[in-house]
């Protein structure tokens, strides 16, 4: 069993009302995770199976999300504090940035890759980078990690295709960054 501490009112009202909108919504969720497990198992051929998130499955994610109206030079994530959780850029811009060396790791838009702040939601610890809104108006959607673990409990199948979405934008920044890294290799040897 879970314990949580919160330090204020708020962020306990906050946390029940992401519980009560899933618990609200068990019914007729339940009826299409249930339908497409069926699907799932009724196709033979593994090549049949998809791994991608479906739009019922990010409904139910960003479902649980808050949205984040900001300012340019606002942050969302502060590299080195605890958080615990996913972050989606929907209108805007905004930069992932280092702190302490102040290198922009990247610049991203809307809907750019996705979601943000992975790396502390599979750590489980601080934020190893800032991100900061670049733009007036940006809007971010925040997705609770304590959410989404409650959504996996209630939604087995979303799970392995949320990890795999996951692991695919993973492997996309790291080719980028080898990438990166050869070129400046290149250059440095010229």
């Amino acid at each position: 069993m879970f314990q949580y501490v919160f330090t204020n009112f708020d962020k306990r009202d906050e946390v029940l009302y992401f519980i009560s909108s899933i618990w609200s919504s068990r019914g007729k969720l339940t009826q299409t995770d249930d339908t497409s497990q069926k699907n799932t198992k009724a196709k033979t051929n593994a090549k049949d199976v998809s791994l991608d998130l479906t739009e019922e499955d990010w409904n139910l994610i960003l479902g649980g999300s808050q949205e984040v109206k900001c300012s340019k030079d606002d942050y969302i994530v502060k590299e080195g504090e605890g958080f615990f959780g996913l972050v989606q850029l929907t209108r805007g811009a905004g930069k992932i940035q280092r702190e302490k060396s102040g290198e922009v790791l990247r610049l991203i838009k809307s809907k750019d890759d996705g979601i943000f702040g992975e790396i502390s939601f599979f750590q489980g610890g601080n934020a190893s980078a800032s991100i900061i809104a670049t733009q007036d108006n940006t809007v971010f959607n925040v997705i609770a990690g304590p959410f989404l673990c409650i959504l996996f409990q209630y939604y087995p199948s979303i799970e392995g295709r949320f990890y795999h979405y996951i692991s695919c934008i993973l492997a996309k920044r790291a080719a980028l960054r080898y990438k990166q890294i050869d070129c400046r290799e290149k250059e440095d040897k010229s």
